[in-house]
């Protein structure tokens, strides 16, 4: 009765190996109904294959999957959008035992390559492809390095990110490159650092800069302690900022437009992460995390027929050099977890979770102003205990 729907979702997975461990054949379908919808227009489905060479120095994985324009696991799980047909592939190539070269020592070393064509499903439209190559290195110090490079050569289509049917934006080629180093967790202090850069063609004074770094601290066995901070940061990024059926002074459009605008948009990261071990059985964990994204911005556009850009002067910064669709999104939370394992397979747990969102076209100019805003606003708290007791059915019915 009333406005409730009925989902159903089933999916099943299987992977075959031969007797020496030297390939595998894995497929996976999954199938859902929605109760509100008839004619079939509420069932979709996905389903996988892929076939893969997994021993020995060389190895390579081929596949494709599918998901269908109806395909909506979301009841049960998350997709983050459907419609898609995707062929992957990869090789790598490993020498997993310890070596010398150039009077460094190293435990292990890999080289891979991943390319991967997507497709709308239906229709059957081109949307990108992409490459991915990485080295890993793993040295005798037990430290690990990474070096990549992605690139998408061709330019895509993103026939999501408009919010209208039929229309796509052209996705512009790009490039990227990363490297990441973690030292030995063995030692009282670890340090995790990385960094990644990307740009392209069609738009050239548009730059991404990502970095993060993670120091650890274990000075025992017992406990341990570490604190995250990255940055994203995007420079006259273009991205999808809303839908309008009149301009800002009233004037009625003839159809309904995607904005576009070029902004700068900024994203500040901090996890502080602790942990203590009373003993093999009790344990206590804390996690504190606050996330600050900032979008401003300069230019509008309207989306054409052909997925670029057009200029307008139809929306416009105020005279502060504002806009409304300026942004500024803050999340905290804070989950504190005692956890007692008083029998094998049965635990006690103890949850308190500290909870905030909040998000406004205020832009505070430093993160200690915005820092001082959000502890400033009411958090939502919670607490919880949850019991799991494990009954084995041979000491129930004493047989065994």
């Amino acid at each position: 009765e009333g406005d409730r729907r009925d989902d159903w979702v089933g999916s099943a997975a299987f992977e075959v190996r031969d007797s020496l461990q030297r390939w595998s054949l894995y497929g996976q379908s999954a199938v859902n109904r929605r109760s509100d919808m008839n004619n079939g227009e509420g069932e979709g489905h996905s389903w996988s294959m892929e076939v893969s060479r997994i021993k020995g120095r060389l190895q390579w994985t081929a596949g494709h999957y599918t998901e269908t324009p109806e395909y909506d696991p979301n009841a049960i799980g998350f997709l983050s959008a459907p419609n898609a047909a995707v062929d992957y592939a990869s090789v790598e190539y490993r020498i997993p035992a310890p070596f010398k070269a150039v009077g460094i020592g190293f435990n292990s070393m890999s080289w891979q390559l991943e390319v991967e064509r997507e497709m709308l499903h239906t229709p059957r439209s081109f949307v990108s492809q992409t490459y991915d190559l990485e080295w890993r290195l793993f040295l005798a110090s037990f430290d690990f390095v990474k070096i990549g490079a992605r690139t998408m050569p061709y330019d895509g289509r993103d026939y999501f990110a408009p919010r209208l049917e039929d229309r796509f934006w052209r996705v512009p080629k790009w490039w990227s490159w990363d490297a990441f180093v973690s030292t030995d967790y063995r030692r009282e202090f670890a340090l995790d650092i990385g960094g990644w850069s990307a740009g392209g063609q069609l738009y050239p004074d548009w730059k991404e800069r990502n970095f993060r770094i993670e120091p650890i601290w274990r000075p025992n066995d017992h406990f341990k302690v570490s604190h995250v901070y990255s940055h994203q940061d995007k420079y006259n990024e273009r991205g999808w900022s809303g839908l309008i059926d009149n301009l800002p002074d009233g004037t009625p459009l003839s159809r309904t437009e995607s904005v576009w605008a070029k902004r700068n948009n900024y994203s500040r990261t901090h996890v502080l992460n602790a942990s203590y071990v009373l003993d093999n059985r009790r344990g206590v964990t804390f996690r504190l995390r606050h996330y600050w994204s900032r979008v401003e911005n300069g230019r509008f556009y309207f989306l054409d027929d052909e997925g670029l850009l057009d200029p307008t002067n139809d929306i416009a910064l105020d005279d502060n050099g504002e806009s409304m669709y300026d942004i500024s999104y803050n999340a905290w939370s804070i989950d504190c977890v005692y956890r007692w394992i008083f029998a094998p397979g049965s635990e006690l747990s103890v949850v308190w979770k500290n909870l905030l969102e909040s998000q406004g076209d205020m832009l505070p100019s430093t993160y200690a102003d915005n820092l001082e805003d959000v502890l400033r606003v009411p958090h939502r708290n919670s607490f919880s205990i949850k019991a799991i007791y494990f009954l084995d059915y041979a000491d129930i019915t004493g047989r065994r």
